[in-house]
């Protein structure tokens, strides 16, 4: 009996340890302790431009997670989410996206269909920063530095480790709102290589061979590597003038010219602009992109053997405005939200499109600084051959390298390029290239520099040349010279001859285009002979410089003549051009004039409106920085910053708590009043609520009365005003009481 009671009791405990402890202890190694941390980051794009940044998650859990007042962390900086497009709840395995302008990711890639989150932050760095989320409950759920990245974007290879190290991250071409390339198993046998040609990647035999931009890495399978093809031409695309990447459109001219064979055989060229345009030259004409959006350019050399090679440039065009962001937590009326059925899970097939339609993204080329041609001797007086020579000019104000800069001939034919090594210029110096291996033409040649991005800086023609004569480029124009001046300053000693251009001798070729060249500032009455002293300065907000080729410049359309800038007019990134009045020869009404910009393609660019000039004042556009915005403001302004940063100006609101002489003191701030002014003492007294304009220098600038306090004697005047209708008020009813009293007892007496 004691057995069996003993057994009993044995079970029992046994049942209940099993039960509470080992049923509990295996959920707890099992179960999922929280879910929402099944929510993790896959890919980041933070080698885009700013607004177009962005960053997948992916549910790989079972269950949906809400992600409703969810956050995004951003190097220490908590991130709303906002919903743009889909649902907030992520199903299992559903990828979704975060935006940092999701208006702008959208009308990039209009056919992602996945959920979208608006969210905002600065940029993120390519170095690397602390990035995550946090749930609704401000719950951690994933934090961790991302490594370094410079060309594409960064993605997770297994989604379900917690190794943030390059052995689990890894460059390669995005995949947005698709299932990262490394996280396919069936991808898990290729591998990654950077390849400086043209790449191919190699597919099953059942697909085609496609060719990827050069910057992307090679994608081969696990096998023996291939014979390079010796056969093959080598097709290369050169850009002459344009940008690759601009907001609202892009307009770029394209060549072909440098593309060879080894074996020398003739080529033919094959051009696809990715808009339905083909070409069959070398050179196609210069083309416009007005929509926004990815273009793949493709080049395609074919030899005399039949043998070709494709190549590709990345074109992208911005949208041309900052859309205003949506802030509601529903999609917009606008914004279809895609529905799912029962195969959920398999990629939506207008996503594949959009990814094909897309191509990789390619960093912008780096930016070279502008050299010249300046001088040529292309005829020497007796033999040719050792005598040439080709004078290059360094027109900025600091030394520029010319490694890997390109001078070339003809474009059609002529010798080879000549690729220059690595020499540095002194600012505003020349320097000869002598006997160079380039061969000149005494007739129909054409020379031009191009820099090592194949961009045209300068070119100069001419159909017929003198012997012993220099071609000297002198004041904006190329004369001939019996006075050859290598390495100096060029002289014109002969009768003139205008040197004609292919296509109009009253032409100038057009520069480029760029939306961030502006007008800053004006001097339209100078001190003195206003047709020797005025100007326009213009300014290059962008990272490049600008050719500003056939721009244009104009005042009011009852103005002067329109100034057409000539194509050696080069504004600087981050510079100013200024013209004066003796170039343009446009003059500037001191009672009120227009002054308007134009580039070469007639559109509209800036244009200034300004009231009668005050003398020896320049109309500048100043940055004006308050204590909630900055912005920009055109004033009148004794301070001329011709060619130099204009002026910045700052904003204060307070109540003026001590004025000593010249000195304002508002929020324990010092301000300098060092112009005298006839309301100084009565709108700078203490006390007055003011609106103070400042310079860096804290100097006031403008100042405007908001309220005025009270004078002190007119308070203390009503205030002793008061006391004695006080006291007037209380003698009044005394003076009431005592005449009542002595009244009453009359009356008794009148009774009696």
């Amino acid at each position: 009996m004691r057995k069996t009671l003993y057994g009993i009791t044995i079970g029992i405990i046994a049942t209940f340890i099993f039960q509470n402890i080992l049923i509990s202890t295996f959920e707890i190694t099992h179960a999922e302790e929280n879910p929402q941390k099944n929510i993790v980051i896959t890919e980041i794009a933070a080698t885009e431009i700013a607004n177009l940044e962005w960053i997948e998650i992916q549910n790989i859990g079972n269950l949906s997670i809400n992600l409703e007042n969810w956050k995004f962390i951003e190097n220490g900086t908590n991130h709303g989410l906002t919903l743009f497009q889909g649902e907030v709840f992520l199903r299992s395995g559903e990828i979704a996206i975060i935006a940092n302008k999701a208006s702008e990711l959208k009308t990039l890639h209009p056919l992602l269909e996945n959920t979208i989150f608006d969210s905002t932050w600065g940029s993120l760095k390519e170095s690397g920063e602390e990035i995550g989320l946090k749930d609704e409950n401000e719950e951690l759920i994933e934090l961790f530095t991302y490594l370094p990245n410079s060309e594409n974007t960064l993605q997770k290879i297994n989604p379900n480790s917690n190794d943030y190290s390059s052995s689990n991250w890894t460059e390669a071409i995005h995949t947005i709102g698709k299932e990262n390339f490394y996280s396919d198993s069936s991808n898990a046998n290729l591998i990654i290589e950077k390849s400086a040609t043209p790449n191919i990647e190699i597919v099953p035999a059942t697909q085609n061979i496609k060719v990827l931009p050069a910057t992307q890495g090679v994608i081969i399978q696990n096998t023996e590597p291939q014979e390079p093809e010796i056969l093959k031409p080598h097709a290369i695309i050169s850009i002459q003038s344009g940008v690759t990447k601009a907001r609202g459109k892009v307009t770029i001219n394209l060549d072909g010219s440098s593309s060879s064979d080894p074996q020398d055989e003739a080529l033919t060229f094959y051009w696809d602009f990715n808009d339905g345009t083909i070409y069959e030259n070398k050179n196609p004409r210069s083309k416009t992109y007005r929509e926004p959006g990815h273009y793949l350019v493709t080049l395609r050399v074919t030899n005399e053997s039949g043998f070709f090679e494709e190549t590709t440039l990345d074109i992208t065009v911005l949208p041309e405005i900052e859309i205003i962001e949506n802030t509601t937590t529903t999609p917009s009326p606008n914004t279809s939200t895609p529905t799912k059925n029962a195969n959920e899970d398999q990629p939506s097939k207008k996503v594949e499109a959009e990814v094909k339609k897309s191509p990789p993204e390619t960093p912008i080329p780096k930016t070279y600084h502008t050299i010249l041609l300046n001088e040529i001797l292309p005829n020497p007086t007796g033999k040719d051959q050792g005598q040439e020579w080709i004078e290059i000019y360094n027109p900025n104000e600091f030394p520029v390298n010319i490694k890997d800069y390109i001078i070339d001939d003809y474009t059609d034919g002529g010798s080879k390029p000549m690729k220059l090594k690595e020499i540095e210029i002194a600012p505003i110096s020349h320097y000869l290239l002598f006997d160079p291996s380039i061969n000149l033409n005494n007739s129909n040649e054409e020379l031009q520099i191009l820099d090592p991005n194949g961009t045209l800086l300068d070119k100069i023609y001419f159909s017929e040349s003198f012997e012993g004569q220099s071609l000297a480029r002198f004041k904006n124009e190329w004369l001939w010279t019996t006075f050859p001046t290598p390495n100096f300053k060029n002289e014109i000693i002969s009768d003139s001859l205008d040197i004609k251009e292919k296509s109009n001798e009253n032409e100038y070729q057009n520069g480029g285009l760029s939306s961030e060249i502006y007008i800053s500032e004006l001097l339209p009455n100078p001190h003195g002979e206003d047709a020797k002293e005025e100007w326009i300065e213009l300014y290059n907000a962008s990272f490049q410089s600008v050719n500003l080729g056939n721009w244009v410049l104009d005042d009011n359309e009852k103005g002067s003549k329109p100034y057409t800038l000539p194509d050696d007019k080069i504004i600087p990134a981050k510079g100013y051009l200024t013209i004066d009045r003796t170039e343009s020869k446009l003059s500037l009404d001191n009672r009120g004039d227009q002054v308007r910009l134009f580039n070469f393609e007639e559109e509209l660019q800036d244009e200034v409106l300004y009231e009668k000039a005050k003398e020896s004042l320049s109309f500048s556009k100043l940055t004006l920085t308050d204590e909630n915005s900055t912005g920009t403001e055109w004033q009148w302004t004794p301070k001329l910053t011709k060619s130099k940063p204009n002026p910045s100006l700052y904003r204060i609101r307070g109540e003026i708590e001590d004025k000593i002489e010249d000195i304002v003191l508002i929020k324990a701030k010092e301000f300098s009043l060092k112009e005298s002014n006839e309301l100084n003492e009565m709108v700078l007294s203490p006390g007055n609520l003011v609106e103070l304009t400042y310079d860096e220098t804290n100097e006031i600038k403008d100042y405007t009365l908001i309220k005025e306090r009270p004078p002190e004697n007119n308070k203390k005047d009503k205030n002793q005003l008061i006391e004695i209708l006080k006291i007037l008020g209380i003698l009044g009813l005394v003076a009431i009481y005592l005449i009542m009293k002595r009244r009453k007892p009359q009356k008794e007496k009148d009774v009696t």
